[in-house]
């Protein structure tokens, strides 16, 4: 951030080397058109969410906008008045106290954050996601416009426009800017940085340790007549594309974390004089290029990783329940109606070797032999059918093994 060292900050700048000068360009050059680029890709792509597709194409425009405002800076870092008092006023304030860049950066910063509450919600929240696309869109920009203002307005109180010249507004304001420059050296890098920073590692790690579960689905089957109904199911594209975009997202998240580190050190250290902190010196303007890198590594990421168009492979799932007979193709994890469910079966299992798996038809199997000879990453169902006529069944609980599915049989 570019807060005002009044012992050095405006001393003579020492120009850039030329490497580091056509780097910050090259990078921006990069940036600025792959941007647009993806944005019009992401308009075109169903993600099936409204929240997460306006999050990754606002992300886009962001740090398309960061791209601009870092290679002006670079290339013209000037940036020449017009000649009329007020407009060069407005320039001086929003310009030249580097409202505007921050302002692109916080922007994107806050809008990381509501991509990773976005997958949070997608994943753990899943049942009521869909259901209130239309606030958490409203929150998110909300919270995106009150957290990147806030943050950066400071800096329109840094400079100001007198004598036709852009010079440091503490002699006019007095002491109270000073004591408010101090609480922001503080309060700049937990705010932009490290409160972002916890926020996105504790959220992924959730999203993470979810996914790498088995899946979780519910289902009740109800046997009226050869009706079936599913409650809770959610298929193997959506859980795949949640992967997908989690990946992405989190990609995303580390780039932040890595390439802003520099300018928040840099300031940090300039701010409390243990170091040299002057606006335009070569390691300040080091940061622009540095930060506005991962803007440049966002899109490749997100081309590489989010799935372009729908996956072909759909859910088939076909249930015949006449004579307790139940055929399931594409088997998934289906979770327990009820907590104790699970005890139920794996003492089922586990009380003799005559607890048979059996089909009508179909040469017996117990159910240890069963459970042992599947794989670890087998895909199975686990069912609780409410059976009320079926004259071919034994009463009470029986284990079916149905095209490699297990089902929980009760009266």
């Amino acid at each position: 951030m570019d807060r005002l060292n009044t012992s050095s900050e405006y001393g003579p700048v020492d120009p850039m080397p030329p490497w580091m000068h056509y780097f910050a360009i090259l990078i921006q050059m990069v940036g600025i058109p792959m941007n647009i680029i993806v944005f019009v890709a992401i308009a075109h792509i169903h993600l099936g969410s409204q929240l997460t597709t306006k999050l990754l194409l606002t992300q886009c425009a962001f740090d398309c906008l960061t791209c601009l405002c870092a290679l002006l800076k670079v290339v013209k870092p000037g940036l020449g008045y017009t000649g009329y008092h007020t407009l060069d006023s407005i320039l001086c304030r929003i310009w030249f106290s580097y409202f505007t860049f921050w302002l692109f950066v916080l922007m994107s910063i806050s809008n990381l954050v509501c991509t990773a509450l976005d997958r949070l919600i997608a994943v753990v929240f899943n049942n009521i996601y869909q259901n209130h696309q239309t606030v958490y869109i409203a929150l998110c920009y909300t919270c995106i416009a009150i957290y990147s203002i806030s943050l950066a307005s400071i800096n329109l109180l840094l400079l100001d426009y007198r004598g036709n010249q852009c010079i440091p507004s503490h002699n006019k304001h007095g002491n109270w800017l000073d004591s408010l420059i101090q609480v922001d050296t503080v309060g700049w890098p937990l705010l932009s940085y490290l409160i972002p920073c916890v926020i996105l590692i504790a959220i992924y790690g959730k999203v993470i340790n979810v996914l790498r579960k088995p899946q979780m689905i519910v289902l009740r089957i109800v046997e009226k007549g050869t009706d079936v109904k599913p409650i809770g199911r959610k298929g193997k594209r959506q859980r795949q594309l949640a992967k997908s975009l989690t990946i992405a997202t989190s990609m995303m998240q580390t780039l932040f974390l890595i390439t802003h580190i520099y300018d928040r050190i840099y300031y940090f250290l300039g701010i409390h004089h243990w170091i040299e902190y002057r606006v335009g010196s070569p390691n300040h303007l080091l940061g622009y290029p540095t930060s506005a890198q991962k803007n440049v590594a966002h899109l490749h990421i997100i081309l590489m990783v989010t799935p372009g168009t729908p996956y072909e492979g759909k859910l088939s799932t076909r249930f015949r329940v006449a004579h307790g007979t139940v055929a399931l193709h594409n088997p998934l994890w289906l979770s327990f109606q009820h907590p104790n469910e699970y005890d139920r079966l794996t003492k089922t299992t586990a009380l003799s070797q005559r607890a048979f798996l059996v089909e009508r038809g179909a040469a017996a199997q117990s159910c240890d032999q069963l459970f042992t000879s599947l794989p670890n990453q087998t895909s199975c169902i686990v069912l609780r059918i409410f059976v009320t006529n079926h004259e071919d069944m034994t009463r009470g609980m029986r284990i079916l093994r149905l095209s490699s599915c297990v089902v929980i049989v009760d009266e």
